[in-house]
């Protein structure tokens, strides 16, 4: 896209935008190096916007880019559709082209395997678990996608814990996305994550 780069690193989100450089790391701000603790205009770039809260912080570019970081696990990244076909990354293309985006759940796993990731992430999708109310706001489908993605990147080179970590991670992004519509889940001890 026309003047904008992001990269993200271990918890760490660097946006370039008009020759500045943002990064986002943990609870602070910092552009051009320096840390930010008042979002004034006269030191954003034109077009951006910061909100911080106690767990998230989001971003709001006027070309149509909204980042919605939390803090401990997880960074959404939505796009105008105008922007279709203009956008790539690390996970694909914004294209609606499915087959390009890496890495697929159907490369990586044994059919075992893949209907185990497929039980793990169950919780996301279970009709009749934590998360049902919240999926009638709320299209769990994404988040069940990308929890067997992750979970399939994951499960070749990692142990139990961060196998629970990433299973966890995606129940806590579930539901801060129904959080943001109102919508409180119980799910800590249904999922086993309030245990880890």
């Amino acid at each position: 896209m026309d003047g904008m780069d992001l990269t993200v690193i271990n918890k760490k989100l660097t946006i370039i935008i008009a020759g500045k450089t943002i990064e986002a790391v943990g609870n602070a701000i910092y552009i051009s190096g320096k840390e930010v603790v008042e979002y004034k205009t006269d030191i954003l770039p034109a077009g951006l916007s910061i909100k911080k809260g106690d767990n998230f912080i989001n971003l709001h570019y006027s070309k149509g880019i909204r980042i919605k970081m939390n803090i401990e696990s997880a960074i959404f990244i939505s796009v105008e559709e105008s922007l279709k076909n203009k956008m790539s990354g690390l996970c694909g293309e914004y294209n609606d082209n499915t087959t390009d985006v890496l890495p697929t759940l159907f490369n990586c796993v044994t059919p075992q395997l893949q209907s185990n990731i497929s039980d793990g992430c169950f919780p996301l999708i279970d009709p009749g678990g934590a998360f049902y109310e919240c999926s009638k706001s709320v299209n769990a489908q994404p988040f069940y996608e990308a929890c067997m993605s992750d979970y399939c990147s994951t499960i070749k080179t990692s142990n139990d814990t961060n196998l629970n970590g990433v299973l966890c991670n995606a129940f806590e992004a579930m539901a801060q996305e129904c959080l943001d519509e109102s919508i409180s889940v119980n799910w800590l001890s249904s999922t086993g994550c309030g245990m880890l």
